[in-house]
């Protein structure tokens, strides 16, 4: 496969309005037209919801530094996290004595443990499928970041709920997670013609070209 994907090289003497790189995926930088652009004809752009899509990517991107943050605070017992029961103790210890690795990661059954796991299972999933572009010598497409993007929305949601949880003893939970929704539906509908199909003439999409590189009309 890897034979294969790096055979599909770009025509650098050709224009091609349809590809893109993997550093302009990650925010938006581009989207993709799907079909002719006549404006008697019903036209499709791929392009995610933004506050979404940029949203995830500024988490991610963040996630290093800020997982050494909380590393740090936790190593200094700041009170980020419940204290774990003797039983639990007790199962890391046989943990990092029988396997010293994989398993001792994961920190038993302790909070800050399981936070930690299930953290770095999300970044390596979009690590793993969004990096390799890089390194390829084939043509990319947008479409290609979206194993990835999957990895880096669930991240983001991973994050945020933990942030709501300590924000204010968590007596704001439900409410900012309520808040980013409606903010997320709400960005949807305002795109909703580029999922369900732009029937009138791309003008009238000026007021949905956040940025200038979105090649919605010409």
């Amino acid at each position: 496969m890897w034979s294969s994907n790096n055979a599909l090289i770009p025509d650098r003497d050709k224009i091609d309005v349809l590809s893109s790189e993997p550093y302009e995926w990650p925010f938006m930088t581009l989207g993709m037209r799907m079909v002719g652009w006549e404006d008697h004809r019903v036209k499709f752009y791929l392009l995610g919801n933004p506050f979404v899509w940029i949203a995830s990517a500024i988490v991610t991107f963040a996630f290093p530094a800020v997982l050494l943050a909380l590393v740090v605070r936790n190593q200094r017992s700041l009170g980020d996290w419940a204290a774990p029961t003797a039983v639990a103790v007790q199962e890391q210890a046989a943990q990092l004595d029988a396997t010293a690795g994989f398993s001792a990661l994961r920190g038993a059954d302790t909070e800050f443990g399981q936070f930690v796991f299930a953290s770095l299972v999300l970044f390596a999933g979009w690590f793993l499928h969004y990096i390799p572009f890089y390194i390829m010598g084939r043509v990319t497409y947008l479409h290609h970041y979206f194993p990835a993007i999957y990895f880096s929305m669930l991240l983001a949601a991973h994050l945020a709920d933990h942030a709501a949880r300590r924000f204010q003893g968590g007596r704001l939970h439900a409410r900012i997670l309520v808040a980013l929704l409606v903010a997320a539906c709400a960005v949807f509908v305002f795109f909703r013609h580029v999922t369900f199909g732009i029937p009138f003439p791309a003008k009238e999409m000026a007021a949905r070209r956040w940025r200038s590189s979105w090649n919605m009309y010409d």
